[in-house]
């Protein structure tokens, strides 16, 4: 529900005790101005993290990167570009956030870059999908995209790269080998999980995990055969709010969270 701002509630239970001379100074500016505490301090806040990347799970983009999937497959290493595609748009996805995972807080700077350069980010995104036959049924495959993101925020400068599983491991330092473990953990309890769910509830799964700003496609007509038959499955199950850390199979429903629900 949102307020009368016409802002969603969130549980926020901030209580920040402001220097005296400061708050007669606020007080008086609201009363001269017509301008709320909260306001202010929302305008000053936003002033303070302009530039500034205070976590290291992704980064929200204000415009969208676009690349081509053909492209990435077959050279492993390409440019997104900010401009919408012309062609081929079968086979074009959008991004509109940014894994940094591999990112490491700077005190100089303030805020989360890769290897000490201001405004450079990093970081990798696993994104797994299970596989259905020309029939809409499970056929026992999952087939794993792990995908590397080199942003430039100065120059808007967007390199993707593709990863194999074998090599995962060498991209991360010894301090982010703890993501690879999440990666091999959750790898594992998606794989035993599905081995024993009946086909409504792996439809349930895949539609959850494809869900993801990180990797869109930019036109969803290739699944629209498919959900014709996996529509008549029925969806009675809750989604739950939940990421994985750090952009790892970051696809807004924990496998985890999932297996609760089905017990």
């Amino acid at each position: 529900m949102a307020n009368k701002r016409g802002r969603k509630q969130t549980n926020n239970k901030s209580s920040v005790k402001i220097d005296n001379q400061l708050n007669d100074k606020l007080n008086n500016y609201c009363a001269v101005t017509g301008s709320t505490k909260t306001d202010i301090v929302n305008n000053l806040l936003r002033g303070f993290f302009n530039n500034k990347i205070v976590s290291n799970d992704y980064i929200t983009l204000d415009k969208p990167f676009y690349f081509n999937m053909n492209d990435l497959k077959e050279n492993k290493e390409i440019k997104a570009t900010p401009k919408q595609p012309l062609t081929d748009k079968e086979n074009i996805y959008i991004i509109n956030k940014i894994p940094n995972n591999l990112d490491s807080f700077n005190k100089e700077f303030k805020s989360y870059c890769f290897d000490d350069i201001k405004g450079n980010h990093r970081g990798i995104f696993i994104k797994p999908n299970i596989m259905f036959d020309n029939k809409g049924n499970y056929n026992g495959q999952i087939n794993y995209l792990i995908t590397a993101y080199d942003y430039d925020v100065i120059n808007n400068s967007l390199t993707i790269g593709l990863l194999e599983n074998k090599h995962l491991d060498l991209y991360l330092t010894i301090e982010k080998r703890k993501y690879y473990y999440i990666y091999s953990k959750e790898k594992s309890i998606l794989k035993n999980m599905l081995e024993t769910l009946n086909n409504n509830q792996v439809i349930i799964i895949s539609r959850s995990i494809n869900e993801t700003d990180i990797l869109k496609p930019y036109t969803d007509n290739y699944k629209k055969q498919l959900l014709k038959q996996l529509n008549k499955a029925p969806i009675n199950k809750k989604t739950i709010n939940y990421s994985f850390n750090n952009a790892i199979f970051n696809n807004g429903l924990s496998i985890k969270c999932f297996v609760n629900e089905l017990n």
